[in-house]
């Protein structure tokens, strides 16, 4: 029950308290008059049901950061402004948010749209899914970084709820979270990780919270039927030990339980879905395709320049039964992709990087694996954790096999060609993205030195392959 894991890929009820102590002194909101724990959002889209799109915040879990303001840009959302003056310990509302890949930003509060973000990332949303994007200070040398959190989306049974524990206390080592007559929530959980759900019984419970350092708080929290819930436990401006217990997207569900509470106003018009993507020519991408992530670097590399806007166009959609690629297998070079993520082209022209190094994604803007014309998939070569899921690319061979399985249930089978290595100032855009007879296969990914002022590979690789 108390097994941690990393924030990696992030979910109580709308009664649920929230609850902050600071040195020793507990306090209780009550559950219809719960205080955000930021600043309301700007310019939110209506909620909408999970099932049809994806759920999306931000939590601000750096104390090394000052107030940013959160911009997010995707699929049918322009560059919007979603939080203001988010400071530390903050986070949004959800953001409804159309399947696709997504852009957030954060700049300084008040600062220009246009100016450049303090830290930035790129989130996968898929239907019915919820995450959490944090921003915690476990980089190289504890620079700030974004971690993406599943949130869980499916509401436990009557009479039980579902808690977890979020460590956003830096300093502190590791924390230990029990709820009194409940057993442990949270064993030896250090900052920037998650644990796993619990489950308990409904009803107000008693934690006591500890850290290796040997600080130590207790806190008060109504846990209602149905709810899921994450502890977040971080520090107040005094350095004292702070815990926030927030809703997590099931607790949204029409099927969560709750404590009767005031009802809220009637709206003026009904909620919908966040807006599709507008129909529009289809762009070819130009240069290199930034699939580096960073590079591996040592323990004593230099800090994280900060990161360059990335702004995503959206990709032209077809019906939701049009075929499409589902995976990826490549046995030469240890690949097997369980599924491949949409990619557009962002405001340089540049194809987008899939969000994390073992993501796979397919340019969707060309042609499906199988059917005329050039297909591209890309992946991050490593990052600075360790290697990614086109590491081995470069070693490919001509005669190696490439299969990619479709969502109609048959599978496009190739054999690589060629592999080779372009400068990305002179990348073959013609050859990697024009038409061609037949299918075609192309395979991407970055090689050759690490430029460390850009924190950047100069070249990429690409794989050239066609039908078997």
């Amino acid at each position: 029950m108390g097994r941690r894991t990393r924030l990696g890929r992030w979910a109580g009820t709308t009664a649920l308290a929230l609850v902050t102590t600071a040195m020793g002194v507990t306090g209780i909101a009550a559950a219809a008059s719960l205080p955000s724990a930021a600043p309301a959002p700007d310019r939110l889209p209506a909620p909408t049901a999970p099932q049809e799109n994806g759920l999306l915040r931000v939590a601000h879990l750096s104390p090394s950061t000052g107030a940013v303001d959160m911009y997010a840009e995707g699929p049918g959302l322009p560059a919007t402004r979603v939080a203001s003056a988010v400071s530390y310990r903050g986070l949004t509302s959800y953001l409804p948010a159309a399947p696709g890949t997504y852009t957030l930003s954060a700049r300084p509060a008040g600062a220009s749209a246009t100016s450049v973000p303090a830290l930035t990332t790129t989130v996968a949303v898929t239907p019915g899914s919820a995450q959490t994007a944090a921003f915690v200070d476990v980089g190289p040398n504890s620079t700030p970084q974004a971690e993406v959190i599943a949130d869980r989306t499916t509401a436990p049974p009557p009479g039980s709820a579902l808690v977890r524990v979020i460590t956003a206390a830096a300093g502190v080592g590791a924390v230990d979270v029990v709820a009194q007559g409940g057993g442990p929530l949270a064993d030896d959980v250090f900052y920037g990780a998650t644990s796993d759900y619990a489950t308990v019984d409904a009803r107000v419970w008693t934690m006591d919270i500890t850290t290796s350092s040997g600080q130590s708080t207790q806190v008060t929290v109504p846990v209602a039927s149905r709810s899921v819930s994450s502890v977040i436990v971080s520090r107040d401006p005094q350095g004292a030990l702070a815990v926030t217990a927030v809703p997590d997207a099931a607790s949204a569900t029409p099927a969560a339980e709750a404590p009767a509470a005031p009802a809220a106003p009637a709206a003026s018009a009904p909620a919908t879905s966040a807006p599709t993507a507008p129909s529009s020519p289809r762009r070819t991408p130009t240069g290199g395709v930034p699939a580096g992530f960073g590079g591996l670097v040592a323990a004593d590399a230099p800090a994280i320049p900060a990161a360059r806007p990335m702004p995503v166009v959206a990709v032209p959609t077809g019906p939701r039964d049009a075929v499409r690629p589902t995976g990826l297998v490549v046995p030469a070079a240890d690949v097997d992709a369980g599924r491949l993520l949409d990619l557009g082209v962002d405001g340089a022209g540049a194809l987008q990087a899939p969000p994390g190094p073992q993501d796979v994604g397919w340019f969707a803007g060309g042609a499906v694996p199988g059917e005329a014309g050039p297909s591209v998939l890309v992946g991050h070569v490593d990052s600075w954790r360790g290697p990614g899921v086109f590491w081995r690319l470069r070693d490919l061979r001509a005669g190696d096999a490439v299969d990619v399985p479709r969502s109609d249930g048959t599978v496009a089978h190739f054999v690589v060609d060629a592999v080779e290595r372009f400068d990305k100032d002179a990348f073959p855009s013609e050859r990697v993205y024009g038409p061609t007879a037949g299918p075609s296969l192309r395979l991407v990914t970055c090689g050759g030195a690490f430029d460390r002022s850009t924190r950047s590979y100069v070249d990429n690789v690409v794989v050239f392959a066609s039908p078997r």
